[in-house]
């Protein structure tokens, strides 16, 4: 197991990333925060909030046309969704999702995501532990967008053509793109 940090700052406009790495040393969660807490104090400026990236791989996503445009009915569909396609018991389960896009013809395009409340409450503890706050929990390839969005995108912008850009996370366990 793994500590993996990215820290994304800027000097004079010029994002400056910061990548770090660490083996764990223990795999008990008191432990883990306290190794996180340590790594972060290293740096300056502290974070004022960290970005949560849950592994794809641990996330049920499905992308849904719900019939509205309206925020509250979309809510009402998401949450109908998901009772029809939870394989585990509704409170075990926590669910959340994004408008992609609100349609001319009266529809909605959006992300459903769900994932299993013991994980997102292990992260959530860790960091909590660890004395930092969180600022968001985000799908693993929603990150690595934004990541995209903050590094690679400035550079091609306004270019007549641009290279093709794949954006790959190989991790040992997983492979996001």
């Amino acid at each position: 197991l793994y500590i993996k940090l990215c820290r994304v700052t800027s000097q004079k406009g010029i994002p400056v990333v910061e990548l770090v790495k660490k083996p764990l040393a223990s795999k008990d969660d008191k432990e883990i925060s306290k190794e996180l807490a340590e790594l972060l104090s290293r740096s300056a400026p502290a974070p004022k909030a960290i970005l949560i990236n849950i592994p794809r791989h641990l996330v049920f996503a499905m992308f849904l046309r719900l019939p509205s445009i309206n925020d509250n009915e979309i809510q009402s569909m998401v949450d109908m969704e998901s009772v029809r396609h939870i394989p585990h018991a509704a409170g075990e389960m926590i669910t959340s999702y994004k408008v992609i896009e609100k349609l001319p013809d009266g529809y909605s395009s959006v992300l459903m995501v769900m994932v299993q409340s013991h994980i997102i409450e292990r992260l959530v503890s860790v960091i909590k532990d660890a004395g930092l706050e969180i600022g968001r929990i985000a799908l693993g390839s929603e990150s690595l967008a934004a990541w995209y969005e903050m590094t690679i995108k400035k550079e091609i912008a306004g270019k007549e053509s641009g290279p093709a850009v794949v954006v790959v996370n190989i991790d040992s366990e997983c492979i996001d793109m």
